[in-house]
C-alpha cells in the first residue's frame, strides 16, 4: 500500500487524468480482492490516450502485487513478486510502444465464429473431367513455380511479377503465391456490394478491384466504389498497417500507403491500402484492411474479383480478425458444384457424426523466413509395401529458408522435391502391373495405360506419407490417382518439384482440415464434404479392398504432443498457492487489457537502382573501338532477321537444339554484377533486344575466354536448378518433359551459341540484393559477348529478361560518346524523372508485336533530311520498298496503340553501336544526305566497314563543314538527330554510322549518345531527352 504514494503522476501534454483503476487479483477462489484510485492528477480528459491507458494498467496490475507483498511469509516470496511487478511493468511499456494497428482479436460486433462455403472456380464451366485436371494441373504448375520462387527467396520481407529487392524503389515488388481454387462470397463497404474472391492459405492481403480503375481485368459483379461506401477509410503511411506489407510507396508519414503485390507470371495487383467493412456469412466485420486495386492485371483472377488470403501474416483474414482456428473440408474435383464448408473461428471444430475416423494432429512449423505459409514436417514415404527412407534434409527447411513441406489450398496437386519424388515414382512404377503411358497432354508425369474394361478391379500401390512423431497420411487412392475416361490414362497427382514442397488439395479433398494457429496445430480426419456429392471411378488399392464411397476415407495423423504445462524449472520447489494463482492470472489480465494502439510505422523511401555502363573496349584508342563496334554492329541487323523469320521466334530447349533461332546477342556496354552465396562478381553486355540473363558456369565444357574468374554454382549455397516441368523452364518454347534439369540452347549468329542449365540464384544489381533470379548458366559458349563480358544482360520484354524478372515499370540509360572515357548509367525503378524538366524530348508509343514480344518496337513512318520535304511511308512504299519487308509492329499492339499499317519496324537497341535502315529507305537517306551534303563521296571505309563516307577538305574537320540533321517520324512524333549521332571521323573522311539492311531496321547506341532514354513499360512508351550524360553524377 506504502508503494502507491511513490507512483509519479501521469501526464499527456498539459492535460493529465485522475484515472480510476479496476485491479482485480484474485486467489484460488477467482474473487474481487481490490479496487484502487491513482490520484496526483487532475480531472480525467474525455478520452484516455491508448499508451497512457496501457502504462495505467501496468501500474495498476504493478501496484496490486505490491499489495500482495505482505501476505507472504517469507523474504524471497517478497522479492520475487516485488522483482515480478517490475517485469510486468516493463513488459507493458514494450507492448504499448510495439503495439499493433489492426483489428483487435476480438473486435466488437466481431462473432466469434463464421460459416461460409467455398466453391471451386471451374464450379460453372461446363468442363469435362480431363479438361477439369487439365486447367487444375495447369494453375497448379504456374501455382508452385511462383511458391518455389517465393520460397527460395524471391521475396524476403513477406513476398516476379518481381523479385524482392532489399534495396528501395519499384524493385521492391515481392512475388506472392497468388490466384487459388476455390471461391467465397463476401461483401464489401456501406452499403455492402457482394463479390467473390479467391481463397489463398498461400497469401496474406485481402483485396479487390475498385473505381476510378486506371487497368482491370473483367469481372462478373460490379466494380468496388470507395467513394460510395460511408465506413471505407485509406490507410496513411504513418499506421502500422503500412508497415505490415512487404513494400509500400510513401512520400510522407500523411500521405496514403500504397502497394504492389504481384503473383510471379505478369499478374499483379496494386492501389491504396485502406480499411473498411466487410460482410461475411451476414456478420459485419468493422475496420478489415484490404488492397483497394486500381491497377490489375493477369488471368490468374478472372473466376473472381480479388483474393482474400489466410495465411499467416498479419494482413492476411486470419490475423486481422484475431482469429485462433479455422477450417475446411473441400469437396472433390469431380463434384464441381458442391459447396465446400469454410468455418472460421470458435466453429471450426471437427464434427464427430460425420467424420469417419479419429481426430489425430501434427505440428505447424514456422519459416522464419517465410512466416505466411503453413508448415508441417515430412520425414518419409511409404508406397506399397516399400518404405522409403530419406535423408531429414530432403524435406526440410533449409538454414537459407528453402526447401520444407507446406499444405496449401490454392495447389491442385502435390509437389514433391525431387529425391523424394524420384523414389516414390521408381517404387510406384515397380509395383505396377499396367504401362507407362505419355501423361503430357493432361499435364502430369507418372501415367499408366487403363484396361479396356475399366479401372474397378485395378490394384494401384498404397500411398503413405509420415510426418514429425510418428503421423501417417494414409491417402486413398482417389486422392492421388485420377482417370482420365476419354483416353484412358490412370495418372498419379503428384509432380516433381525444386525445394519446396506442397500439399496441395487433390490430396485434401473429402478431409476436413482444422488450423489450429494459436496452438500451432493441423488436425484433420477424413469426412464427407458433401455428403451427396457425385464420386470418381472406384480403384482398388493394394489392400484389397475397392476404395470408399462418400464416407469410408482413412487418414491418420500422429496425437498431438502433451502442451506445454506452464511449470518452469526454479531454483526453489516450493510455490506459495496464493503467489501462483495470482502471478498467472494478473499476467493473463495485463495482455488481455491492453488495447490496440496505432503507432507510426518507418518507410524505406523510394529508391532507384542505379549502375554504371562501361564501354566495351574502353582500353582502346578511338578509332579501333569503333571499328570493333562497327563490325560487332554489322551481324547484328541479320541476326534480328534470322530471328524474326517465320518459324525462328523465341527459345529452344536441349532437345531441339538443331532449331535453335537465331537471337541478337552480344552487346557495346557492360555491367557490373555479383550472384550467389558467397557474391561473385562478373561483367556482363547488357541487351535490350533479348531477355536471357546468363554467364559462363564451371565445370565449363567449351567457353569463351573471359577476365573474371569463372562462377562456381557449386560454391553457392543460394543456387538451385530449375526442373524441366516447371513452369520457369515453360517460358522456353520447347522443353524436354522429364525430371531432368531445364537446359536451354540460345544460338546467336554463325557459330555463337551458348548451353547449359536455367538456374535461380541471388543477384546483386548496384547495392541491391535480389533472391531467386532466374539466369542461364553455361557450360558450352562460343563466340557470344564481348571477351571482357563473363555472359549476358537481357533487358528485353520477355518473361526471362531482367526487367520483366525484376517487375521493373521503368527504367533509364543515358551513353556518354564513345569515345568518352566517363560511363553510361543504368537506372531501374522509381526515380528515373530526370526527362520531366528537359523541354527537348518526345515520347513515342511502342508497338508490339505478338510475334516478336522481347522487342521494343517503334513504327517508323517517316524521315527528313534538313530542310527537305520530309518523306512520309504510304502503304504503296512501304509495301513495295523490299521483296523481304521487315515486320511492322502490329497495329493497335497491347503497347496500348500506335500501329501503323504504314510503318517499318525499327529495334530501340542498346547493344548495336550503329543504326541499320531496310534498303530501300537507306538508299533514299543516302541520296538526301548527298544532295545536302556537297562533299565528294567516298568509296566505302574498309577500316571502319561503313558505307556512306565523305572526303573532308585537307586541314578541315568534320565540325567545320555542313552537315543536315535527320530527322525520323514514329507515328508522327520526329526524333531529331544532329551531326555527332549521325557522323563519325576516320582521317579525312567522315562516315555516316548508320547501316543498309535487308531485315529489322534498328536504332542504335550511336543514335542513342546523349540522351535519357526512358523505357516507360506501364505506358508503353520510349522518351528521349537530350542530356549530357558525361556529366551525370
Amino acid at each position: 500500500m506504502a508503494g502507491a504514494g511513490h507512483l509519479p503522476p501521469l501526464q499527456e501534454d498539459e492535460d493529465a487524468a485522475r484515472w480510476t483503476a479496476l485491479i482485480y487479483v484474485t486467489d484460488s477462489r477467482s474473487e474481487l480482492l481490490t479496487e484502487r484510485n491513482i490520484h496526483n492528477a487532475p480531472p480525467r480528459p474525455k478520452k484516455i490516450p491508448s499508451e497512457q491507458r496501457r502504462i495505467t494498467h501496468a501500474l495498476a496490475l504493478s501496484l496490486s502485487l505490491v499489495t500482495l507483498t505482505p501476505s507472504l511469509q517469507s523474504f524471497q516470496a517478497k522479492k520475487r513478486m516485488v522483482s515480478l511487478a517490475r517485469l510486468l511493468l516493463l513488459v507493458a511499456v514494450v507492448a504499448a510502444a510495439a503495439a499493433r494497428c489492426a483489428v483487435s482479436a476480438t473486435p466488437p460486433g466481431h462473432p466469434k465464429g463464421l460459416r461460409v462455403h467455398l466453391t471451386h472456380v471451374d464450379a460453372h464451366g461446363n468442363y469435362s473431367r480431363l479438361q477439369l485436371l487439365q486447367r487444375a494441373a495447369r494453375r497448379s504448375h504456374h501455382r508452385m513455380s511462383r511458391l518455389v520462387a517465393r520460397a527460395t527467396g524471391v521475396h524476403v520481407a513477406s513476398s516476379s511479377k518481381a523479385v524482392a529487392s532489399s534495396g528501395g524503389g519499384d524493385l521492391q515488388v515481392p512475388v506472392h503465391a497468388g490466384n487459388g481454387e476455390f471461391l467465397m462470397d463476401l461483401a464489401i463497404g456501406t452499403p455492402s456490394l457482394s463479390y467473390s474472391a479467391i481463397v489463398d492459405t498461400g497469401s496474406d492481403l485481402v483485396w479487390t478491384q475498385c473505381k476510378p480503375c486506371n487497368e482491370c481485368f473483367k469481372q462478373s459483379t460490379p466494380v468496388f466504389d470507395p467513394s460510395s461506401s460511408s465506413t471505407y477509410a485509406a490507410v496513411p503511411c504513418s499506421s502500422t498497417l503500412c508497415s505490415d506489407l512487404p513494400t509500400s510507396s510513401c512520400t510522407t508519414s500523411a500521405s496514403r500507403c500504397g502497394y504492389t503485390y504481384t503473383y510471379g507470371d505478369a499478374s499483379s495487383t496494386q492501389g491504396v491500402l485502406a480499411t473498411e467493412t466487410f460482410t461475411l456469412a451476414k456478420s459485419k466485420l468493422p475496420g478489415v484492411a484490404f488492397g483497394c486495386g486500381d491497377t490489375n492485371e493477369g488471368d490468374g483472377f478472372t473466376q473472381g474479383a480479388g483474393l482474400v488470403g489466410l495465411g499467416r501474416g498479419p494482413l492476411s483474414l486470419v490475423s486481422q480478425l484475431g482469429l485462433d482456428k479455422f477450417s475446411y473440408c473441400l469437396t472433390s474435383l469431380d463434384d464441381g458444384m458442391g459447396k465446400s464448408p469454410l468455418h472460421l473461428g470458435s466453429v471450426a471444430e471437427i464434427s464427430s457424426s460425420a467424420a469417419t475416423s479419429p481426430v489425430q494432429s501434427t505440428p505447424l512449423v514456422k519459416n522464419p523466413s517465410q512466416p505466411s505459409f503453413y508448415y508441417v514436417t515430412l520425414t518419409g514415404l511409404t508406397v506399397g509395401s516399400q518404405h522409403i527412407t530419406l535423408p531429414t534434409s530432403a524435406f526440410a527447411i533449409q538454414d537459407d529458408g528453402t526447401g520444407g513441406v507446406i499444405v496449401d489450398s490454392g495447389t491442385s496437386i502435390t509437389y514433391l522435391e525431387v529425391q523424394g519424388y524420384r523414389a516414390l515414382k521408381k517404387a510406384f512404377v515397380a509395383q505396377m502391373s499396367l504401362p507407362v503411358v505419355d501423361g503430357s497432354e493432361i499435364g502430369l508425369d507418372l501415367c499408366f495405360q487403363a484396361p479396356s474394361k475399366g479401372v474397378d478391379q485395378v490394384q494401384v500401390p498404397k500411398l503413405v506419407l509420415h510426418f514429425d512423431g510418428g503421423a501417417d497420411l494414409d491417402l486413398p487412392a482417389e486422392n492421388y490417382m485420377i482417370l482420365d475416361s476419354a483416353s484412358g490414362a490412370l495418372c498419379m497427382t503428384v509432380m516433381a518439384s525444386r525445394g519446396l514442397s506442397i500439399i496441395g488439395n487433390f490430396q485434401q479433398q473429402n478431409f476436413q482440415f482444422v488450423y489450429d494457429v494459436a496452438g500451432d496445430t493441423l488436425s484433420s480426419e477424413s469426412e464427407s464434404c458433401r455428403a451427396h456429392g457425385s464420386v470418381a471411378p472406384r480403384i482398388a488399392d493394394s489392400r484389397g479392398a475397392t476404395t470408399r464411397d462418400a464416407n469410408s476415407n482413412q487418414f491418420a495423423f500422429a496425437k498431438p504432443a502433451p502442451p506445454f504445462n506452464g511449470h518452469v524449472p526454479h531454483e526453489s520447489s516450493t510455490r506459495h498457492p496464493a503467489l501462483t494463482a495470482a502471478m498467472e492470472l494478473l499476467v493473463l489480465l495485463l495482455f488481455l487489457s491492453l488495447p490496440v494502439l496505432p503507432a507510426r510505422c518507418v518507410v524505406v523511401p523510394a529508391a532507384a537502382v542505379r549502375l554504371d555502363l562501361a564501354r566495351a573496349d574502353a582500353n582502346l584508342t578511338g578509332h579501333e573501338l569503333i571499328r570493333r563496334a562497327v563490325q560487332r554492329s554489322l551481324a547484328r541487323p541479320v541476326v534480328a532477321a534470322a530471328a524474326v523469320r517465320p518459324g525462328a521466334a523465341g527459345r529452344v530447349g536441349a532437345a531441339a537444339a538443331s532449331e535453335a533461332p537465331l537471337a541478337p546477342g552480344g552487346g557495346e556496354y557492360l555491367v557490373k554484377l555479383g550472384i550467389g552465396t558467397p557474391q561473385h562478381f562478373f561483367s556482363a553486355a547488357v541487351d535490350t533486344a533479348t531477355d536471357l540473363v546468363w554467364l559462363q558456369c564451371q565445370p565449363c565444357i567449351s567457353c569463351f575466354r573471359q577476365l573474371d574468374p569463372v562462377f562456381n554454382p557449386r560454391l553457392s549455397s543460394s543456387f538451385a536448378v530449375v526442373p524441366c516441368r516447371s513452369d520457369t523452364c515453360g517460358q522456353l518454347d520447347e522443353h524436354r518433359h522429364d525430371d531432368d534439369a531445364c537446359e536451354y540452347t540460345y544460338k546467336y549468329s554463325g557459330n555463337s551459341v551458348t548451353k547449359g542449365t536455367l538456374a535461380i540464384d541471388k543477384l546483386a544489381v548496384g547495392t541491391n540484393v535480389f533472391h531467386g533470379v532466374v539466369f542461364g548458366c553455361s557450360d558450352s559458349s562460343a563466340g557470344g559477348p564481348p571477351a571482357q563480358a563473363s555472359g549476358l544482360v537481357g533487358l528485353g520484354r520477355g518473361p526471362l529478361s531482367l526487367v520483366s524478372q525484376l517487375s521493373v515499370l521503368r527504367f533509364m540509360y543515358c551513353l556518354p560518346p564513345p569515345m568518352s572515357s566517363t560511363p553510361g548509367k543504368l537506372v531501374l525503378g522509381a526515380a528515373v524523372d530526370a526527362v520531366r524538366n528537359v523541354s527537348d524530348r518526345v515520347s513515342i508509343t511502342m508497338s508490339s508485336s505478338t510475334r516478336y514480344p522481347s522487342y521494343y518496337y517503334l513504327n517508323l513512318d517517316g524521315l527528313a533530311v534538313g530542310d527537305q520535304t520530309p518523306r512520309m511511308f504510304t502503304t504503296a512504299t512501304a509495301a513495295s520498298s523490299s521483296s523481304s519487308p521487315p515486320p511492322p509492329a502490329t497495329p493497335g499492339g497491347a503497347s496500348g496503340g500506335g500501329g501503323n499499317a504504314n510503318a517499318y519496324g525499327m529495334i530501340v537497341d542498346v547493344a548495336s553501336t550503329i543504326s541499320f535502315l531496310e534498303a530501300s529507305l537507306y538508299d533514299e537517306l543516302a541520296d538526301d544526305l548527298e544532295e545536302e551534303i556537297r562533299l565528294p563521296r567516298a568509296t566505302a571505309s574498309r577500316r571502319l566497314g561503313l558505307d556512306l563516307c565523305f572526303i573532308l577538305p585537307e586541314g578541315v574537320g568534320m565540325d567545320r563543314v555542313y552537315v543536315p540533321s535527320v530527322s525520323l517520324s514514329f507515328d508522327g512524333r520526329w526524333l531529331e538527330l544532329e551531326r555527332d549521332r549521325l557522323f563519325v571521323e576516320d582521317g579525312r573522311m567522315m562516315c555516316l554510322m548508320v547501316g543498309r539492311t535487308h531485315g529489322v531496321s534498328i536504332l542504335g547506341n550511336f543514335q542513342q549518345q546523349n540522351m535519357h532514354v526512358l523505357y516507360n513499360l506501364r505506358r508503353g512508351k520510349i522518351t528521349f531527352a537530350k542530356a549530357s550524360c558525361e556529366s551525370l553524377q
